[in-house]
């Protein structure tokens, strides 16, 4: 029950969140060099999926737009 409430408040934003940094790093990983984090999938050069990377971010705007709002 519990995690049900949790996806309805704070769903949409993580979800959004976690597709706009997935897409951001996998653009960008060859202009800035990202390192590797334990967790994400890499193969070679070419193939790159952020899974815990992206994860981190979108958990981190989440907490960031959620104290803003409290302390607002």
């Amino acid at each position: 029950m519990r995690i049900k409430k949790l996806m309805r408040q704070y769903g949409t934003i993580f979800f959004s969140t976690y597709l706009l940094a997935f897409i951001a790093i996998v653009t960008l990983k060859d202009r800035f060099k990202f390192g590797v984090v334990p967790g994400d999938i890499s193969i070679g050069e070419n193939f790159y999926l952020p899974i815990i990377s992206s994860l981190a971010i979108a958990a981190f705007v989440t907490i960031m737009i959620e104290f803003y709002k409290f302390t607002k």
